[in-house]
């Protein structure tokens, strides 16, 4: 998940769930989702293509998956040794 703050709005995304944004000061609790309010638009544009220029959410999930499944690869060849630590 990925987070950007930018005056009084609080925008966050990640991969596969709605993205949400918050008016901070009128709602500190985030109980009101301003991401689909058509008075908010403009603000969730400039929000999300700010966090997506320096963040690549697709390029990040493909990365994890990789380190799992060598993790993973590891652990069966090893027999999860290399994951006990010496006495």
């Amino acid at each position: 998940m990925a987070m950007l703050r930018k005056g009084q709005y609080k925008f966050n995304y990640s991969l596969g769930d709605p993205p949400e944004l918050y008016d901070i000061a009128e709602d500190p609790g985030e109980f009101r989702n301003l991401a689909n309010d058509e008075a908010y638009q403009t603000i969730y544009r400039e929000l999300e293509a700010q966090l997506l220029a320096d963040w690549d959410p697709v390029e990040i999930e493909k990365q994890v998956r990789a380190s799992q499944k060598a993790r993973m690869l590891i652990d069966q060849v090893t027999d999860g040794q290399w994951r006990k630590s010496p006495a």
